[in-house]
């Protein structure tokens, strides 16, 4: 069996690290840089952020390589530094992505920790819902609500499961419960894993901001705060005003900088700009690029991705167990990345959603997706003592609510009654509807992508309505595609629109806004998965507007939706 997880790991770092070829349309010397237009050769060609840090290469004459410093994905552009020769202006760029799962890959090639990984992979798949540690209480936390509550009970096992659909509190739920276990157990430690910056910021804040509301008289609170620590240089520094002692090093003013440059990003279309605020960046992320073996032994928390704790294993290894690994946003990390964490932990708890978006596995290979695309809720029994769903959410207005919970979570979720009395709460959700946009078009494929004009031309328009009654920044648009996200920018500019925030389903999740409109532009395409319709549609607070054509109705998680939305009084269908 190990023999089968490396060759799947393997297989999928070759696929993901395969080199694409970009047509070159034109290279510009910068100084020591160079500005590289290129355009896509099929329709599948997508150039993104992801590729910043790759390796570059070209045939020239002469031949050379570099790396890429930036990207600006809606002009196609890439910036190469290190250039060994001049690029030339025309022929082919290579791009080759960093190889991240060859350290996971070599994890599972040592003999004696495979056999560990695969023990433990044993006890996940067999475990029993029997209690083996003290729970802490959540007492300490009087907000929390019934289903939250019982989530500490997840504390006495070895294996457990927090189920937080949107809107849940699972973030603030997961920090109490840290909070009062580092508080009332001061001998145990806690590894807080995640798969992304953002998720592993959000999460470690939550323990702090639940840990500083711990009664004052209780003088080891702020050592135990300071025990906290975040590993890693790729943060986003504006969480951590007022809390740089999460960070290894104690420097405000480095962290301030770094936030003040964060929050002043330039547009990567104004290329000259982005490069010397990426550059910055980057000489104040190496000041901090020196975590120490000390930090994992003497800290009481540590925070960090799961591509850092790969790389820092040994050192996890060699400090001891800790007693507590938490995987945040669970439902994104693969089960072979799983595995090494839980060797190196007494008890293991997995939060996330499995019916919201799911590990990025780019090989449809049978083993592959067995040991990358499933994740530890495929061992999941919601009917357990070590499950827990919270199924109050206080994001969405009931007409929200009801098709999101109809739809995806089999009408368990419902609105906080809680929330509901709040009068603030429901002012911000007064007049809350779900509408639905009629396109007369169907969706197509380009060269360059997948996008469909009139809903772009349509959802603009609304826009336009909806800034009567919404501030452009409480509006997103949403759509799976990038072509259409740069159809639906275009034709909100031509309106004049300028500060209503379009993107991706994959960059919207974690975000919130009043009012969502959603384009699923090719509703019939596998790419439009339940779970990438759930995120879009679950940001929304107060207003959600949906575009359907016929042909999108032949998704049927898209025409259910629209039966739902095809109702009176709470919802409108707009021709």
């Amino acid at each position: 069996m190990l023999t089968e997880i490396v060759e799947a790991i393997r297989y999928e770092a070759e696929l993901s690290s395969v080199p694409t070829q970009w047509p070159i349309e034109e290279a510009r010397q910068m100084g020591a840089l160079w500005k590289v237009g290129l355009s896509p050769r099929t329709i599948n060609d997508h150039l993104d952020e992801s590729f910043e840090g790759a390796g570059a290469w070209w045939a020239g004459p002469p031949r050379g390589s570099g790396d890429v410093l930036a990207v600006a994905p809606d002009e196609f552009e890439v910036v190469v530094r290190y250039a060994s020769t001049p690029v030339p202006g025309v022929g082919l760029l290579s791009l080759y992505p960093p190889r991240f799962l060859d350290t996971l890959a070599g994890l599972y090639e040592s003999p004696f920790r495979g056999r560990r990984f695969l023990e433990v992979l044993a006890e996940l798949e067999t475990s029993s819902a029997e209690p083996r540690f003290q729970a802490p209480s959540p007492d300490a936390f009087p907000e929390l609500r019934r289903a939250q509550r019982e989530a500490f009970e997840l504390l006495r096992y070895r294996f457990a499961y927090l189920w937080g659909p949107p809107g849940t509190g699972k973030t603030h739920t997961l920090g109490t419960m840290v909070a009062a276990f580092l508080q009332e157990n001061p001998g145990k430690r806690v590894l807080l894993i995640s798969s992304t910056n953002t998720a592993v910021d959000l999460s470690l804040v939550s323990v702090d901001t639940a840990l500083a509301r711990l009664p004052e008289s209780m003088d080891d609170v702020w050592q135990l705060r300071r025990a906290c620590k975040r590993v890693g240089v790729h943060f986003h520094a504006r969480h951590y005003d007022r809390r740089e002692h999460l960070l290894p090093r104690f420097n405000p003013e480095l962290v301030r900088e770094i936030a003040r440059l964060q929050g002043s990003r330039p547009e990567p279309s104004d290329m000259q700009a982005y490069l010397e605020w990426k550059e910055r960046i980057e000489k104040l992320q190496t000041e901090l690029r020196s975590v120490a073996r000390d930090v994992f032994s003497q800290s009481r928390l540590v925070a960090m991705t799961c591509a850092r704790g790969e790389f820092s294993f040994t050192d996890l290894e060699d400090i001891g167990p800790f007693d507590l690994v938490v995987f945040d946003e669970a439902s994104q990390v693969g089960l072979a990345h799983i595995l090494p964490f839980l060797t190196v932990a007494e008890q293991a708890l997995f939060a996330g959603d499995p019916r919201q978006l799911a590990p990025i596995v780019r090989a449809e290979d049978r083993e592959v997706r067995r040991w990358l695309g499933r994740t530890a809720f495929d061992f999941m029994d919601v009917s357990r003592a070590n499950a827990v769903i919270l199924d109050e959410q206080s994001r969405m207005a009931e007409p929200i609510s009801h098709i999101v919970s109809d739809a995806f979570y089999d009408g368990r979720l419902k609105v906080c009654a809680r929330a509901a009395a709040d009068p603030r709460w429901r002012r911000d959700r007064a007049g809350a509807a779900v509408e639905i946009l009629k396109i007369p078009a169907e969706g197509r494929g380009t060269k360059t992508g997948y996008c469909r004009a009139e809903s772009a031309v349509r959802i603009a328009e609304a826009v336009r309505e909806a800034l009567r009654t919404f501030a452009a920044k409480e509006i997103a648009v949403i759509t799976p595609y990038r072509l259409q996200r740069h159809l639906i920018r275009k034709e909100l500019l031509l309106l004049g629109i300028r500060n209503v925030e379009v993107q991706t389903v994959h960059r919207s999740q974690g975000s919130e806004r009043r009012a969502i409109f959603f384009d699923p532009v090719l509703g019939s395409h596998r790419a439009v998965s339940d779970r990438l319709v759930n995120v879009a549609l679950s940001r929304a607070q107060a207003r959600l507007v949906i575009a359907f054509s016929r042909g999108d109705l032949l998704n049927p998680r898209l025409a259910r939706i629209y039966e739902l939305c095809a109702r009176p009084m709470q919802y409108n269908v707009l021709s």
